[in-house]
C-alpha cells in the first residue's frame, strides 16, 4: 500500500486509483468477516518520506476498513531498468535508517492500541543468520503475469523468477531445483547477492 491519501497514492503508483484500491480492500474485509478464519493483511512500502509520514493515517484507514494486519517493509530493492537491453539496475531503500522512522512507526503504534478496531502492526524486512528469512518456506511472491518471485522485495520477474504457473504447476514451482538451491543458500548463510539488502551487512 503506497500510501494513505490519494495523492500520495497516486503519486508513487502511476495510473493507479487509490479510491477502487480502498473499495477493493474493503470488499475484501467484508468477505473475511463472513468466513472467520480469513485474514486480510496490508503491506506498506515505506520507500519514501511521504509515505512514511502517512503511516499514522493508514494505520487509521486499515481500522476503518477492518484489516487485520499492516506489514511494514524495513527494506526493499528498487530496480530501474536502464537500457532496453534488459538490464535493471538495483538500489537497496533502508526505512530503518531514516531519522524519523522510530519516532513515526512510535506514534502509529500507540495509535494503533487506541483504536477500536486496531490491526497489528508488523515489521519485516531485517534478517541475520540467527533470525533467518523463511519466505522461501512460507510464501510466494505471483506476479500479474503469473510469475513467481521469491518475495514482493524482489519486485518484478525480470529481475528473478523461480517459475511461471502459465507452464507449470504450483506445487512443481515450489520444490523445484531453484526453490530448493535458494533454500540451501539461506540455511548455509551463503545469501543470494538480492536478499542482501535485508540482511544486517556484517552478517553477509
Amino acid at each position: 500500500m503506497g500510501g494513505a491519501s490519494k495523492a500520495t497514492y497516486e503519486k508513487v503508483r502511476k495510473g493507479s486509483d487509490f479510491d477502487a484500491v480502498v473499495h477493493h480492500i474493503e470488499k475484501f474485509c467484508e468477505l473475511k468477516r463472513k468466513k472467520a478464519r480469513t485474514k486480510v493483511r496490508m503491506v506498506c512500502v515505506a520507500s519514501r518520506q511521504e509515505l512514511l509520514m502517512e503511516l499514522p493515517d493508514l494505520i487509521r484507514l486499515a481500522s476503518r476498513l477492518g484489516v487485520d494486519q499492516v506489514r511494514i517493509k524495513q527494506r526493499i530493492i528498487q530496480w530501474e531498468n536502464v537500457s532496453d537491453s534488459g538490464k535493471y539496475l538495483s538500489r537497496s531503500l533502508r526505512l530503518d535508517s531514516n531519522p524519523n522512522y522510530r519516532k513515526v512507526l512510535g506514534e502509529a503504534q500507540r495509535l494503533s492500541k487506541n483504536l477500536r478496531m486496531p490491526p497489528r502492526i508488523v515489521t519485516a524486512g531485517i534478517h541475520s543468520p540467527s533470525h533467518p528469512c523463511l519466505q522461501p518456506w512460507n510464501s510466494m511472491y505471483i506476479s500479474t503475469e503469473g510469475k513467481v518471485i521469491p518475495c514482493c522485495t524482489m519486485g518484478i520477474p525480470e529481475t528473478w523468477c523461480l517459475g511461471d504457473l502459465t507452464q507449470e504447476k504450483l506445487a512443481e514451482i515450489w520444490n523445484n531445483r531453484a526453490y530448493r538451491e535458494l533454500r540451501k543458500q539461506i540455511r548455509s548463510n551463503e545469501i543470494p547477492e538480492p536478499c542482501k539488502a535485508c540482511y544486517l551487512s556484517a552478517d553477509c
